[in-house]
């Protein structure tokens, strides 16, 4: 079998870009499963009340809302960086939120 190494430095270079990768992963999964786990209760439960759960409801899965939220490193990328990541309403939304900085 063929085996990929790489020296030291280059593992330290990779874990470098990679962790805070991984990293901004790990926390929207987190945020993803607790919206989940928030949206079967609220689906579920015959505890809730209704106005409560229609709140609930239209707060998870408003995906047109304008409550878009970045990173501190995306917020720090160049002009240039945001254009190639973001298209259309998405760069718009993170001028604005660099402007607000």
């Amino acid at each position: 079998t063929d085996h990929l190494w790489i020296g030291r430095d280059e593992a330290y270079a990779a874990q470098q870009h990679l962790l805070p990768l991984a990293e901004e992963a790990s926390v929207a999964v987190s945020n993803a499963l607790t919206n989940t786990i928030s949206l079967k209760f609220a689906l579920s439960s015959n505890d809730v009340d209704n106005d409560l759960r229609t709140s609930v409801i239209e707060v998870l899965t408003n995906q047109d809302s304008d409550n878009i939220s970045f990173t501190e490193q995306e917020l720090q990328m160049s002009l240039k960086e945001a254009k190639r990541q973001y298209k259309g309403d998405d760069l718009r939304k993170w001028k604005n939120a660099r402007k607000e900085l």
